[in-house]
């Protein structure tokens, strides 16, 4: 890609290039779901004779996917070369569809064309756009260099931007990373239930169950509402070796008027199953299937998984055959 510059301000239709490109880069699923020209579907079903159609099917997918990828790259590059991009919102929809597309290196580029530009700045939706687009690609130390560089611009924080950095940094494992995120907000007064949602899966994915029992507390503090999102994150961090917490968690949304969903069963269960407890995870299948909620795949392996392990080898072959 070529930095943008001053002289390659000629038109599109001075170049042959199609008016309405940028527009073309916010068609929603416009890659993936355009016709097939005779001669690509002619190639395709040639390649495909020899092997099987659901090989054939999940090749064609994949083909799909990296001529799409590839579609869209050379648009914005056209766009880059001949100036076409005219506003915030244009940049802003190319980069987030880059981000949709794990290209987040080439978010960044187009975030640096917009700082090189006099007519206008990157917003915080902008700036936004391109932490969710590097979140997408798992570069949780990009997202909080994203995060620092929109502070210094003198933007205010945004509940979207440090939402998707916080859950980059979990998934990074860097959950002391994600706290400090949450707290810079919150000195700013700004974060919702999504932030606490994300900030308390990035703490369960480093088994930091405590800290996520404090966290919930600060959104009691706050006058943040928990939601279902909020309980089946509090049950996931529970994971290892505290069933008891999970069990109480299930019974305070209940209090709170919150309905567990097949989520919440199947993680309460994994809890049960990986703290050793087989006779918990049981009386879980059983009320789930009394509350009128059809036990998944993942509910009966897991409860099979418990009993194993807890020697329950009649209990767990009678769920097997039943499964």
């Amino acid at each position: 890609f070529s930095s943008p510059t001053s002289s390659s301000s000629s038109s599109s239709s001075s170049c042959g290039l199609p008016p309405d490109l940028p527009a073309l880069l916010g068609a929603p699923c416009r890659w993936a779901c355009r016709a097939l020209t005779p001669q690509t579907q002619v190639r395709r079903a040639a390649s495909s004779r020899s092997r099987s159609p659901r090989k054939a099917a999940s090749g064609a997918l994949g083909q799909n996917r990296s001529e799409a990828r590839e579609e869209l790259l050379q648009q914005v590059q056209l766009c880059r070369e001949h100036n076409l991009m005219r506003n915030l919102r244009e940049y802003t929809v190319a980069i987030g569809r880059l981000g949709r597309e794990g290209l987040w290196q080439y978010s960044i580029l187009l975030l640096e064309d917009m700082k090189q530009r006099h007519d206008f700045v990157p917003d915080s939706y902008a700036w936004s756009a391109t932490v969710a687009a590097c979140e997408a690609g798992s570069q949780w130390e990009v997202t909080l260099q994203l995060v620092e560089g929109m502070s210094a611009a003198g933007l205010p924080g945004v509940p979207q931007a440090y939402s998707a950095a916080i859950s980059a940094a979990g998934k990074g494992l860097a959950w002391d990373k994600a706290l400090l995120l949450l707290q810079r907000l919150r000195n700013e007064g700004k974060p919702n239930v999504i932030v606490y949602n994300s900030t308390i899966t990035a703490l369960a994915r480093s088994q930091q169950w405590q800290k996520a029992m404090e966290v919930m507390a600060l959104m009691k503090h706050d006058g943040i509402r928990r939601d279902i999102i909020t309980y089946n994150a509090l049950i996931k961090s529970c994971e290892h070796g505290h069933p008891d917490a999970a069990l109480q968690l299930m019974a305070d949304m209940e209090a709170e008027g919150l309905h567990a969903n097949v989520v919440t069963y199947n993680t309460s269960i994994s809890v049960c199953d990986k703290s050793g407890r087989w006779d918990l995870a049981l009386q879980l299948l059983d009320r789930m299937r009394s509350r009128m909620l059809e036990p998944t795949v993942i509910s009966c392996s897991s409860v099979v998984q418990a009993c194993v392990r807890g020697k329950a080898w009649q209990r767990g072959l009678s769920i097997f055959e039943n499964m």
